[in-house]
């Protein structure tokens, strides 16, 4: 009887043992990890710099992994492949940055913010998962990964800062999983939009050829589809304005319609498009639109007076005869 139940006895600290295994999920060994205020730890490449594979623990001492530190990884060129657990929230600035050999990335889904140049120059990447968490992708986050083709940008994104995806010049699709107005309240500025790298833009995985704009949009923001392989835009007369460069190098682009409820251009608006003539409602240029609104190196073509209805959501234009 003593020796049965010294048995049982045995079998229960297995299990305690198993069950504190399992909470303190198996990493890669020789990361190195840091206590945070917070009572959790952040994560860096400590001796397991030369690897190829790295997973990181969701759990270090029975305490989350919550953060990948500052340059944790930068500069590891052997690393392929990295599996974070869903306990991180921030990616550091610079965490990745030359892993010239990393292919593809999962960013989990508690992070909101991809971190300045946190995938800065890994030039074999290929695969960006984002999850829709993500708020904020901070200064050139994604500089010159120039292997990358493809991108999926999920609707919880509303800021994308400078140089974001900057010589990113092999990417060719982008394909946006929310709304054209979602989209166009995203704030872009210089060398962050994904589209200025000429690349084609999709809604939810189908192909945008011709841009209708939707009646809820008042403002079309700045840079909003700069380099974009439209063909023609059509803007309802619910937009008040169109921001900086927001139509610049959009190089396939043939005709755009601006309605009377537009009062204000900012400059270079349809910069190099150099296919491009302009339709507008108003008989002549209104006040508020700025003195370069159409320069292209020379203004570009304008037809003033212009009319227009729909049949069927197409567009039959007609010029007035003035």
């Amino acid at each position: 009887m003593k020796k049965f139940l010294f048995i049982i006895y045995l079998i229960l600290i297995i299990l305690v043992v198993s069950s504190c295994n399992s909470n303190n999920t198996k990493g890669t060994e020789g990361l190195d990890y840091y206590p945070l205020d917070d009572g959790t730890y952040g994560v860096d490449v400590g001796n397991a710099n030369l690897l190829s594979n790295i997973v990181i623990p969701k759990k270090y001492n029975k305490k989350h992994v919550t953060v990948i530190m500052d340059s944790a990884f930068k500069g590891c060129n052997n690393l392929t492949s990295i599996v974070i657990p869903n306990s991180v929230t921030k990616i550091g600035k610079e965490a990745f940055a030359g892993c010239s050999s990393l292919a593809s990335i999962t960013i989990p889904s508690g992070v909101t913010t991809i971190e300045e140049s946190a995938f800065s120059n890994c030039k074999n990447l290929v695969n960006v998962e984002f999850p829709n968490s993500v708020i904020t992708i901070d200064e050139k986050a994604f500089f010159n990964c120039n292997n990358l083709t493809s991108i999926d940008i999920p609707s919880s994104v509303k800021t994308v800062k400078y140089g974001a995806f900057d010589n990113c010049n092999s990417l060719t699709r982008v394909n946006y999983l929310g709304t054209i107005e979602q989209w166009c309240n995203i704030s872009f500025t210089h060398d962050s939009n994904p589209l200025e790298n000429h690349a084609d833009f999709y809604l939810n995985g189908e192909l945008v050829t011709t841009l209708e704009i939707p009646d809820t949009v008042r403002i079309i923001n700045d840079y909003a589809f700069i380099g974009a392989s439209f063909t023609s835009v059509i803007i309802p007369n619910s937009v008040t304005s169109i921001g900086w460069h927001a139509f610049d190098s959009c190089k396939n682009l043939v005709s755009i319609i601006i309605p009377n409820s537009v009062t204000n251009i900012d400059s270079l608006a349809f910069q190099v498009c150099n296919k491009l003539t302009i339709y507008c409602e108003a008989e002549k240029q209104p006040s508020g639109w700025n003195s370069s609104w159409n320069y292209n190196g020379s203004e570009l073509p304008v037809i003033w007076g212009h009319t227009h209805s729909y049949t069927d959501s197409k567009c039959i234009c007609g010029k007035s005869e003035n």
